[in-house]
Formats: structure tokens, C-alpha cells, sequence
């Protein structure tokens, strides 16, 4: 009986605890169905909870390069849905016509303020056809420094350019581009190019200092003097075979990533050049020439084929090229660096001339070097008379002007003195000159190795001892301080340093800002077609040019988004 009991009590508390549980799980039950019912009042279009997921979206479209066309995609819309069920979706048509150019309009006016606030800007010009279209687009970028010696740059434009790519057509859309932006001439301190010299001229007759690419300059003479050779292109061209048979060949692939690791070598994909880009055909040429054992071994295991073998002459040539292109490619990369600025070309140019007149070339060579020498003296040494180009190399403090001659030094030196007096009286006139506490930053010393491409620019250097004089508001006696001091190290930031040292020079700021702004390379505004090639591709190639432009704008202007 009392185990009878003691069941039957058992029995009655379960049956407690599930009716408990039911009232329990009925009650949240009806508040689950409360909230969602609660939930699935829509927002308006025009309210500002939907309106904060219109830029949002309208966001990820300009960043991430997504067609208008994803707002109507079935799994975007059932996301969306189930992140915030009172959200209704709008259509393209909303987007293209109401929420981009409003961003577009209110990153505008935010780029807009600063480049009035900017002294001197920088202009970077390129133009672009599309591959899906005949449709031709020309890009404008500037590039400044900022009061507090902050660098800073922005897309003024990417649209379409229609008619016949003249000088005069060019120089037209750029000095419309400036009437749009509001920018006087006089504020401009030069236009980077790549184009010829008739359009340098056209920019100079329309009242602009204008400059090549310097890249697009050592791209044509590497490309006329070393990769035109004929013995040169027919080892090139074998070279060329051997990586196109093994990515065409997954067996022959395959066996190439296991053999890699067995000889201690990084497994990494060949990769094919570029004919129009010297610098993919010399990572092609290093790949194989690190991985000449690795390809011997594969050339036995597929049966010996006729175009995987190289003669030990070609294999030679191949060492010797790769050995004459490697400070360019140093030099390349370099430039490209995001803090690279117009100062470093003329001391590039001089250490180049030191690498190619070393005494290590073997007589296969020789010739070549002696080429590719002449034809950089005829296209880089009447730079050494460019006044832009030397007094930005003057004002870096990385490098001044020890690269020059003392004919060189007196000439340099008066330009510099012209332009700083000439911008110091345009800046005292409007009564903005500003200094900025100075401290001295710790310079790191340099790593250098035999083969780096500055160690011969760092054996031209002498370290001064001589003291530092006082301030002087005179121009010529703070350019003669100045230049008494010894180069820093290249790993310092030029701007960076004038950011904490403008206030022991301040007759020279002003000009060490305007002059440092301006980048080496035009491959930032030629990086915006890449851009341009994602957004005008098949799938959208009946994209209006000024949605095209609205696009591009936002993608390249990200940094001024602040929604």
C-alpha cells in the first residue's frame, strides 16, 4: 500500500507538471503570435527606419559593384525579409533615379568642401574604353595634403567622353571638369598623364603644369630596348609555351604542385604574361628560373616534350634578363606604394643609371645594357631641367638634392627659392599660413642588402656633421638649413616629416605641400577601370554613362561616405 501510494503521488505531480507546461508553452506561444502580428505593419517608403536600408543597400551596391537588378533577386529579397519583416523592397527605378544620386549628391558636396578647403591639388587624368561597348570614359582624380600635412585624394569624375580623343578635346574636358568642381587653374599645380607630349603642350597653353606617368615611361623603354630584342623575344616566346602547356594540362598541373613542395619550394600557380605589361613577363621569367629543377624533373616525367625544354643558353639569357629587370621591378613597386610621391623620380633615374653602368654584365649582355642606357638618357635626363620635378625631389627630406651635380645643385636651388617665395607671397596674401609643432621623428635605419636597389644611391650619401643653424625667416637661409641636414631614411613618410618639422622651416611648408602632393604613377585612376570593367560588364551594358559615373564616384570616394 505504501509503495501503491507513494506511485500514485508520482503520477499526480507529472501530470501537475505537464499541465503546467501546457499553460506555459500556450502563453509564450500567444506572445510569439502577438509580436509577429505586432511586426508585420510595413514601413512606408519615405520613413526614415526604411530609409536607412535604402542607403544601406544602395551602399553594398556601389562598394560591392552589385546591379540595380539584385533588389528583385528572390534569395536577396527573402534576406532581407526575414532580417526585417516590416521592410517592403522598392524596384530598381527607385534606386538608380532617387537613393544613388542622392548619395551621390551628399558624398559630392562632402568632397566638394574639401577640396575648397585643399591650396594646391594635384590632377590625375586617364581614359578608358569599355570592353561590352563602344562607350569611352575619361577619369580625373586630385590628389592634396591637407592644412595638417594629411594626405588626401578623390575622384572628381569618371564619365563618358564622346567625339575624337584630341589634345585640344582632352584639355577642354579637363578644364570643364575644374569649372565643375569650381577649382581655378591657378590651384592646380600640375596634370599627370600618359599620353604624348602634345598634350603637355596643350596643357600648358590652357595655363596647367602637366607631367607623364613615370611608369608608363619606363614601360615603353624596357619594351623597345630589352623585350623587342629578337634573341630576347624568342626565349620569351619559349618561356611563354612551357607556362601555357602546363595551365592547360591539369595532370601536368597537378604533378607541378607536387614536385614544389619535395624540393622546398612554395607551391604557387604559373602565371601568364602580359605582353603590354613588362613587368608580368619578368615574374613569369623568375618563376621559371626559381623552379628550372622542378620543370626538369616534370620535363622527365611527361615524356620529355619538345616545348617543355629550354637550352642551357636560353636558361643563360633568362638569368641575365631577370638580373637587368630586377631593380626595375624594385623601382616599380616602390613607385606604386600608396605614400610614393613625384620627389623620388629623379633620384630613381640616377640610381638606375648607377645599376646599369656596374661592371657586371656578362658580354651576352652588354649590348643591351648599353641600349637600354642610351635610351633612358634620351628620354630621362632632360628631366633633370624639369623645374616640378626638382624642387620636389629638393624638399624631400629623403633625398634633397645630393643625386646633382654643383651646376645642377645652383640651378635646383633657385628654382626652389622661386617657387617657395612665389607660393609663400600667395599664402601670406590670403593670411593662411599656419604652423604646426615640430618634434624629430626616430629614424630607423634602412635594411639594405647587396642586391637592393638603393644601395648604390646609399653609397652617394655622406653624413653631415655639421650643426643645425638657427631659424631664419629667410627663405634662402632655411633652404641652406635645410639641405645642411642629412637625408632620413627612406622608410619615413616625407609628408609625415614635414607634419612634425614644418615649424623650423616655415617659409618652406607651404611649398613642401603643394609639391609632395603629387604622385609618380597614374595607376590609382587607371585601378577605377577595373572598377568601371565590373560595373559596365554583359550583364549591364545598357548602364546609363551617368549611372556609370554615379557608381564609380561612390566606389572610388568610399572614405567621404558617412552613412
Amino acid at each position: 500500500p505504501a509503495a501503491e501510494n507513494r506511485s500514485n503521488e508520482v503520477s499526480l505531480v507529472m501530470d501537475v507538471t505537464d499541465v503546467a507546461y501546457a499553460e506555459v508553452t500556450t502563453t509564450e506561444s500567444d506572445l510569439v503570435t502577438t509580436e509577429v502580428t505586432t511586426d508585420d505593419n510595413v514601413w512606408a517608403v519615405d520613413s526614415a527606419e526604411a530609409y536607412r536600408i535604402h542607403v544601406a543597400i544602395g551602399k553594398m551596391m556601389a562598394v560591392d559593384i552589385q546591379p540595380y537588378s539584385i533588389v528583385e533577386d528572390v534569395g536577396f529579397k527573402d534576406l532581407v525579409g526575414m532580417l526585417e519583416p516590416r521592410y517592403e523592397m522598392p524596384d530598381t527605378t527607385f534606386f538608380s533615379k532617387k537613393i544613388i544620386p542622392e548619395m551621390y549628391n551628399t558624398v559630392r558636396a562632402c568632397v566638394q568642401s574639401q577640396i575648397d578647403d585643399a591650396k594646391y591639388i594635384s590632377l590625375v587624368k586617364n581614359t578608358w574604353v569599355t570592353q561590352c561597348t563602344t562607350e569611352c570614359l575619361i577619369s580625373l582624380s586630385a590628389h592634396w595634403i591637407n592644412d595638417s600635412f594629411e594626405r588626401k585624394n578623390a575622384l572628381l569624375h569618371c564619365k563618358h567622353f564622346a567625339g575624337k580623343h584630341s589634345e585640344l578635346s582632352l584639355a577642354e574636358a579637363i578644364l570643364e571638369t575644374l569649372t565643375e568642381w569650381h577649382i581655378n587653374s591657378q590651384k592646380v599645380h600640375l596634370v599627370l598623364h600618359d599620353d604624348g607630349a602634345n598634350v603637355s603642350i596643350t596643357m600648358n597653353e590652357a595655363n596647367l603644369a602637366s607631367t607623364n606617368c613615370f611608369l608608363h615611361t619606363l614601360q615603353f623603354v624596357l619594351h623597345e630596348t630589352v623585350l623587342c630584342q629578337p634573341f630576347i623575344a624568342d626565349v620569351i616566346t619559349s618561356a611563354r609555351r612551357i607556362v601555357e602547356h602546363i595551365k592547360h594540362s591539369s595532370t601536368e598541373n597537378c604533378q607541378l604542385n607536387q614536385i614544389q613542395p619535395e624540393l622546398a619550394l612554395p607551391t604557387q600557380e604559373l602565371g601568364q604574361d602580359v605582353e603590354t605589361q613588362w613587368i608580368s613577363t619578368y615574374y613569369m621569367l623568375d618563376y621559371l628560373l626559381e623552379r628550372k629543377q622542378t620543370l626538369a624533373l616534370l620535363n622527365i616525367e611527361i615524356r620529355d616534350l619538345p616545348e617543355m625544354h629550354l637550352t642551357a643558353y636560353q636558361w643563360n639569357l633568362i638569368s641575365l634578363v631577370v638580373t637587368l629587370l630586377k631593380p626595375f621591378e624594385q623601382l616599380t613597386r616602390e613607385i606604386n606604394n600608396t605614400n610614393s610621391c613625384l620627389s623620388m623620380i629623379l633620384p630613381a633615374v640616377q640610381t638606375i643609371f648607377l645599376c646599369l653602368q656596374k661592371e657586371i654584365w656578362q658580354n651576352d649582355i652588354i649590348k643591351i645594357v648599353a641600349e637600354i642606357l642610351t635610351s633612358l638618357k634620351h628620354r630621362l635626363v632632360p628631366l633633370f631641367e624639369d623645374g616640378l620635378l626638382l624642387v620636389s625631389s629638393g624638399l624631400d627630406p629623403r633625398f634633397k638634392l645630393n643625386f646633382l651635380s654643383e651646376e645642377q645643385k645652383i640651378n635646383a636651388k633657385a628654382e626652389i627659392i622661386a617657387s617657395v617665395t612665389f607660393t609663400q607671397l600667395e599664402r601670406d596674401a590670403a593670411g593662411k599660413i599656419v604652423q604646426v609643432e615640430a618634434t624629430s621623428p626616430v629614424s630607423k635605419k634602412p635594411r639594405v642588402t647587396s642586391d637592393d636597389f638603393w644601395t648604390l644611391w646609399d653609397s652617394m650619401q655622406t653624413c653631415s656633421n655639421q650643426s643645425v643653424g638657427n631659424n631664419s625667416i629667410h627663405v634662402e637661409n632655411q633652404l641652406n638649413t635645410f639641405l645642411e641636414e642629412p637625408c632620413i631614411s627612406r622608410d619615413i613618410d616625407p609628408v609625415s616629416w614635414w607634419q612634425i618639422n614644418s615649424d623650423r622651416f616655415p617659409a618652406l611648408r607651404c611649398c613642401a605641400q603643394r609639391f609632395l602632393a603629387a604622385p609618380p604613377r597614374s595607376i590609382p585612376s587607371e585601378s577605377l577601370f577595373i572598377t568601371g570593367s565590373s560595373t559596365f560588364s554583359d550583364k549591364r551594358s545598357c548602364l546609363l554613362a551617368e549611372n556609370l559615373e554615379r557608381l564609380t564616384f561612390l566606389k572610388a570616394n568610399i572614405s567621404y561616405m558617412q552613412f
